[in-house]
């Protein structure tokens, strides 16, 4: 006899494959949730399920502008979970928008040491404060003078 699927138990099997890569795979399970939890009236969403989905629909191309809503609306109401800030870096990166990925990647690493953040940082290469602070970091000046630090730190 087969027991049928609650919708926690699909919002655990979207994260894991989440969590594994497999976009394709979590969307279809963390968009069975969502119906599910949407159909029992007067049930809340679950964070996870918001930010998780949220970073599926931005990653896959379903729906980007909603993805995203959910991803920042679970860090701000339940922004005290660092791996809610890797979903939102994550479709930042996805929607190409590098420097918000950054910091959400880092306001994550202010809350836990998740080392997933740790490891996005590494891999997008954390930039140093611009040398003229008052200037923009695409001011002419600070970028010609990274670019001599960075050359200078490579002799």
């Amino acid at each position: 006899m087969s027991q049928e699927m609650r919708p926690k138990d699909y919002m655990e099997l979207g994260i894991l494959y989440v969590r594994e890569g497999r976009f394709d795979e979590a969307f279809r399970a963390l968009r069975q949730a969502m119906f599910r939890y949407t159909e029992q009236s007067g049930h809340e969403l679950p964070y996870p399920l918001m930010s998780y989905y949220g970073l599926c629909l931005v990653v896959l191309h379903q729906d980007p502008p909603r993805g995203l809503a959910l991803c920042k609306r679970a860090v701000d109401e339940a922004g005290n979970r660092a791996e809610f800030y890797w979903n939102l870096g994550k479709a930042f990166l996805a929607m190409r928008r590098k420097a918000q990925a950054i910091t959400a990647f880092q306001h994550g690493l202010q809350i836990g040491d998740d080392p997933r953040l740790v490891s996005e940082l590494r891999r997008l290469g954390i930039r140093n404060q611009p040398l003229i602070p008052f200037l923009s970091r695409e001011n002419i000046l600070n970028r010609y003078l990274g670019i001599l630090r960075a050359k200078s730190k490579a002799a």
